[in-house]
């Protein structure tokens, strides 16, 4: 909760439907500086953004949409360490075509094979739907045959940042920070970001810490107790330290135009041969 010129946390107290009599309200407290990982797009991050100009000289960040299966298959059919990304069909039917996706298929010991297609939610077309796409490509004879005689054992559903490195918003405001996925620090090429995100809480860790012990006018790590007369800090020490990881090499590396632009500009600015060295990079 965005309060004056600085973030205000809420901590909600658990209850169930059984235990009503002993709801309380979410307690608020200010702490001097919050921590931001909320995953993509979340509202609290998005807020805060929005209230701190955040995105002021960055591209529009853009969205994907990732449906995941994971199957257990018969022995025969398994190959250890086996992965496969595609692109193209069923989205894309010629080299023009304005509709963003892709997807991925892992073998995993000892049985299980991971599926997913991801859908860039750009897409003009109206009658578009991501699960019912997911579905035809199932059906390409060089992922049917992955799958025959499985089972699906589980399902999912999330949206991606697919900006990429010029989408990536300025990481610290007045009492917090943006980690993660809230900062959209995704490699969308590889189709990762737990290792990003654990980067950056590594990084904030680093940065927080010195600024509240070795202030003296900070009590809190002494005596566990926040003051809100201690104010709000910006760590922009947190910034730099990003800014001088491999994080932003590796998202620099892999930068490509928006989602919505056509594949004939994106082989244009050379996003082929950056998505190649990426693929040399997962082996």
């Amino acid at each position: 909760m965005l309060h004056g010129t600085h973030c205000e946390a809420l901590i909600a107290r658990e209850h169930t439907l059984s235990l009503v009599l002993s709801f309380l309200p979410p307690l608020p407290f200010s702490p001097s500086l919050t921590l931001a990982s909320l995953a993509c797009r979340g509202s609290c991050s998005e807020e805060i953004m929005d209230k701190f100009n955040l995105r002021d000289g960055t591209q529009e960040q853009t969205y994907g949409l990732g449906v995941k299966e994971v199957w257990e298959v018969p022995e025969e059919h398994h190959k250890a360490g086996f992965v496969q990304h595609t692109l193209g069909w069923p989205l894309q039917n010629d080299p023009l075509a304005q509709t963003f996706g892709g997807s991925f298929l892992y073998h995993m010991k000892p049985n299980l094979i991971l599926i997913g297609f991801v859908v860039g939610l750009d897409y003009e077309n109206p009658y578009i739907n991501p699960y019912r796409e997911f579905q035809r490509w199932k059906h390409h004879p060089d992922v049917k045959k992955h799958l025959e005689g499985g089972t699906c054992i589980s399902y999912g559903a999330r949206v991606l940042n697919e900006g990429g490195f010029h989408s990536i918003p300025k990481l610290t405001f007045p009492g917090g920070a943006l980690l993660g996925c809230s900062a959209g620090f995704l490699n969308s090429v590889k189709i990762k970001g737990s290792h990003t995100a654990i980067k950056s809480g590594m990084v904030a860790a680093e940065s927080v810490y010195p600024l509240l012990t070795e202030n003296d006018d900070f009590i809190a790590c002494e005596t566990g107790e926040i003051s809100e007369a201690e104010g709000s800090v910006e760590a922009t020490a947190y910034q730099t330290g990003m800014e001088e990881s491999w994080v932003w090499e590796e998202l620099r590396e892999v930068s490509a135009p928006a989602a919505n632009e056509s594949l004939k500009t994106s082989c244009s600015r050379g996003a082929p041969v950056r998505t190649k060295g990426a693929g040399i990079r997962l082996l």
